[in-house]
């Protein structure tokens, strides 16, 4: 949830400055991760998933139940072609389930 009121101008500093080392390194911002996942995975899995951690090749994704792992482990294939069309990215982003609260 968003604080309500005025932002103090550190705060934005290190949003930036944090995106901009991200996007130098190639790495995902957390909210691009977010938006590409939820495009990517669909909103059914969105509500059982989380994501755990990004790097400049793989997404890990934290899953709330086995079916679930299950399930996404099924459709990987289909799941991160969606993801490296969305976010063109080179090398393509691989994604690897594994339980843990959702």
């Amino acid at each position: 949830m968003k604080k309500e009121g005025p932002i103090q101008i550190s705060e934005i500093l290190k949003t930036t400055i944090k995106k901009a080392e991200e996007q130098k390194k190639g790495l995902l911002s957390e909210e691009e991760a977010q938006d590409a996942w939820r495009t990517a995975a669909g909103a059914s899995a969105v509500k059982h998933t989380k994501i755990k951690r990004f790097t400049k090749t793989t997404l890990i994704i934290d899953v709330d139940s086995p079916t679930w792992i299950y399930q996404l482990n099924i459709d990987r294939e289909k799941i991160e072609k969606r993801l490296n069309r969305q976010l063109k990215r080179k090398p393509p982003i691989k994604i690897r389930f594994r339980a843990g609260g959702g």
